[in-house]
């Protein structure tokens, strides 16, 4: 497990409990808070979630915290979400429905007689999804069945969204970046000043 991890961890008050698996560009770890702690390479991924942190919206999952390592890899604190398989089912099914007519699932009509009220309330809360990334200029990408879950209260969520490629050419990556470097070291200098004052 990466070093960067157990002492970021650590300075949160909490443990890794739980490898929870590996993806393309990085690997998910649960503590002990019942959050998920993403590690990833992937900057369009770590931008987007950093641009979500503090925001709590209703159909994201909500992040915490945010870090860029020494190594230069990438973390991210999110709010872990129930991953259900008949959810996974529904959303194929919009995306069927949705590529039958030539439409985006955020868009098309869906028939409540002739599909199940599930794939139904699926289909609004994507479109409500879509106003909410479009009201916060989030430009989400992604999106796609092994990323939707559910919060807490039941309420359908996305995690591990991105800025795709053509955004992302609208960042100066390195800018930003280092932006994010310097609010850390600026708020890791504040931590250790209160405790020397303490």
């Amino acid at each position: 497990m990466n070093k960067y991890c157990e002492a970021w961890a650590e300075k949160l008050g909490i443990e890794i409990t739980e490898y929870m698996g590996a993806g393309d560009n990085g690997i998910a770890l649960k503590t002990s808070d019942d959050k998920v702690m993403k590690i990833t390479g992937d900057v369009g991924e770590f931008l987007h979630a950093h641009n979500l942190k503090g925001k709590s919206l209703k159909h994201f999952a909500e992040i915490y915290d945010t870090r860029i390592f020494l190594d230069g890899t990438m973390g991210i604190l999110m709010e872990k979400l129930e991953i259900c398989e008949e959810l996974k089912e529904q959303f194929k099914t919009l995306c069927s429905i949705a590529k039958s007519k030539n439409m985006g699932i955020e868009e098309v009509d869906i028939d409540e007689d002739e599909y199940f009220d599930s794939v139904y309330d699926l289909q609004q809360n994507i479109a409500e999804l879509f106003t909410e990334d479009h009201q916060n200029r989030l430009f989400s990408s992604d999106l796609h069945h092994d990323n939707i879950g559910l919060k807490e209260d039941g309420t359908i969520a996305v995690f591990d969204m991105r800025y795709d490629e053509h955004i992302l050419r609208k960042f100066d990556i390195e800018t930003e970046l280092n932006k994010i470097k310097h609010e850390q070291y600026h708020s890791l200098h504040q931590e250790r000043s209160y405790d020397i004052e303490r």
